[in-house]
């Protein structure tokens, strides 16, 4: 499998890397490809390796394209409290 990353989307990751306190549990990114059903819909995903229990975070293409999944990661949200 072939995952090609953006400028912005190293850019995210460095940032997600560089924000954990916990060097033992944040050593590992994990990247994977989500889609339609995914909490900010389809795109890349990642989460730290030792981790997941904490959540994966959405990975977008752009500035734009973040702020498109975050708007569906809401909507999708509200939707269940909602119900």
């Amino acid at each position: 499998m072939k995952i090609t990353l953006s400028h912005y989307q190293l850019k995210e990751l460095l940032e997600m890397s560089e924000s954990s306190c916990d060097p033992e549990c944040y050593d590992a990114i994990v990247i994977q490809v989500g889609d339609d059903t995914a909490h900010s819909g389809p795109g890349l995903y990642a989460w730290f390796d030792e981790c997941p229990e904490e959540g994966a975070s959405y990975i977008g293409d752009d500035a734009e394209d973040q702020e498109r999944a975050n708007r569906i990661g809401e909507e999708r949200e509200n939707a269940k409290s909602a119900a």
